[in-house]
């Protein structure tokens, strides 16, 4: 084991792309044979319980616990939202709180506890001291009056998203559209970002022609039918504006703000998949 001998760092760096190959390739004979990549994105979705999604990526080759838990928050899974990735930042308030967190399940218990004391979620627990030990570690804000406040104020958390985003009054106007998309607009959101989450792909809409589009639609006023395609695009939308205000983007600027828009669009069709009806 050549970690063993302690080898200079250069020698330890040339090792992390060969490792990551080597999973890479194993992974990816693993999906051919389940049955392809489409076919494998549906086993895991369709995995009953947060434990069962865990343990279903458990199975690829470099993949632990910690990132077997982290990629379902990536895109906001609302079974997974309970569970979280225990890395380095969390060990250090988990020291500074004197916490347990020798097993999993013994600290995602104390966590658990920590965000109840807080009033909020497991996952927006995580981004919250995400947020916090950015900024130089100094986590002091997070008993800040006016942010628990507006944690506590905020309608719809992500583990309650997709039930709540079929109650929108919205849901059917074109005009609702319109005003997600000058809000979004306004904080970067572009082109690329809405062809993520659009049923027509990257050959389709264009913020100019989705906006025409609905504006058609308001004279005279036809409205979107529930669950259809452009219904589906506008619970996109606002999955996407409410999770860049919950998550703290808009103080994120230029390349930033590109790639937390894409995150959250490709996030976004995960939570409301494509269905044609």
């Amino acid at each position: 084991n050549f970690r063993e001998k302690e080898p200079p760092p250069f020698q330890l760096n040339q090792g992390h792309p060969h490792n990551k190959a080597k999973y890479l390739n194993k992974n990816l004979a693993l999906i051919a044979k389940m049955g392809g990549p489409e076919i494998v994105r549906d086993m895991a979705l369709k995995c009953p319980s947060a434990e069962a999604k865990i343990e279903f990526l458990l199975q690829f080759d470099g993949v632990g616990p910690k990132y077997a838990r982290n990629i379902w928050m990536d895109v906001v899974d609302e079974d997974v939202t309970h569970h979280i990735a225990l890395d380095a930042r969390l060990r250090k308030v988990a020291r500074a709180l004197d916490m347990d967190v020798s097993t999993y399940p013994k600290a995602e218990d104390a966590f658990r506890a920590l965000a109840a004391e807080a009033n909020v979620t497991m996952y927006e627990l995580d981004r919250l001291l995400y947020r916090g030990m950015a900024k130089d570690g100094d986590l002091s804000w997070l008993s800040d009056a006016k942010e628990k406040e507006q944690m506590r104020a905020r309608e719809v958390r992500p583990d309650t998203g997709r039930k709540r985003l079929k109650q929108s009054k919205d849901g059917t106007n074109p005009n609702r559209t319109l005003q997600l998309l000058d809000e979004l607009e306004r904080r970067g959101f572009d082109d690329s970002h809405l062809k993520i989450l659009h049923h027509k792909g990257t050959r389709g809409e264009s913020l100019t022609s989705h906006r025409k589009f609905c504006e058609d639609r308001m004279s005279p006023f036809r409205p979107f039918e529930e669950g259809r395609l452009d219904w589906q695009v506008q619970q996109r939308l606002e999955f996407v504006l409410r999770e860049y205000k919950a998550l703290g983007f808009d103080n994120s600027e230029g390349e930033e703000t590109q790639e937390n828009f894409r995150q959250l669009a490709e996030a976004s069709v995960i939570v409301i998949p494509f269905i044609r009806r």
